[in-house]
């Protein structure tokens, strides 16, 4: 099963690779319709077993405590690869602003 998943995620980056010059606007609302499906299945499966609503009492702070620091994770990671992308982009600016000497002016000087 581990090996469809990630099959299926290599050729949909290699398709995507290949169709990334054409508008696919309407993939973004798509995946968000298809994750809100594919968690309301996951809560019906869960809800209609008795032994995981059984163990929920004991994994419950468990489960809650890993959720939580997944979540902190995955914002401080979000937030440190902006904020690493956003500094290369202002230097990245910066250098080609003060590349070329023929761009500025010597009556601004």
């Amino acid at each position: 099963m581990i090996l469809l998943l990630i099959i299926c995620g290599l050729v949909g980056g290699l398709l995507g690779w290949r169709l990334r010059h054409r508008n696919l606007s309407f993939i973004s609302p798509t995946v968000t319709i298809l994750v809100c499906l594919l968690l309301f299945i996951m809560g019906i499966e869960i809800g209609s077993d008795e032994a995981a609503l059984a163990q929920l009492k004991e994994m419950g702070w468990v489960s809650l405590a890993i959720a939580i620091f997944a979540m902190l994770g995955s914002i401080a990671a979000t937030w440190g690869f902006f904020y690493l992308s956003q500094k290369r982009r202002r230097e990245t600016k910066g250098e080609k602003q003060t590349a070329d000497p023929e761009d500025y002016n010597a009556d601004t000087l």
